[in-house]
């Protein structure tokens, strides 16, 4: 199972609920599922409301792969499924 919490880098409340999410994801899903923090709309620089730092720092305590992307310019998009093939893919070769 893969799971991806995204959050918008332009609205700290989307960013303040990863931590709910991850407790649902926690409660519903089985013990293997694979997480990706995915941090939205990096390209909207000027009005960015949550830092790169404190979004990295946040997926480092808890071992998550953090990536920035943007829908509108498909900065990292095809990265973010790209890490979670290759994620699933060195597991099951485990």
């Amino acid at each position: 199972m893969i799971e991806s919490d995204l959050f918008d880098f332009t609205n700290p409340e989307t960013f303040n609920n990863v931590q709910k999410w991850l407790q649902e994801i926690e409660r519903y899903a089985c013990e293997t599922v694979h997480k990706l923090l995915v941090g939205n709309k990096c390209d909207l620089v000027s009005e960015r409301k949550v830092s790169s730092d404190d979004a990295r720092e946040f997926a480092d305590q808890l071992n998550l792969v953090f990536l920035e992307t943007s829908a509108k310019d498909s900065t990292n998009v095809e990265e973010a499924f790209s890490k979670m093939a290759r994620s699933i893919k060195e597991k099951l070769e485990d």
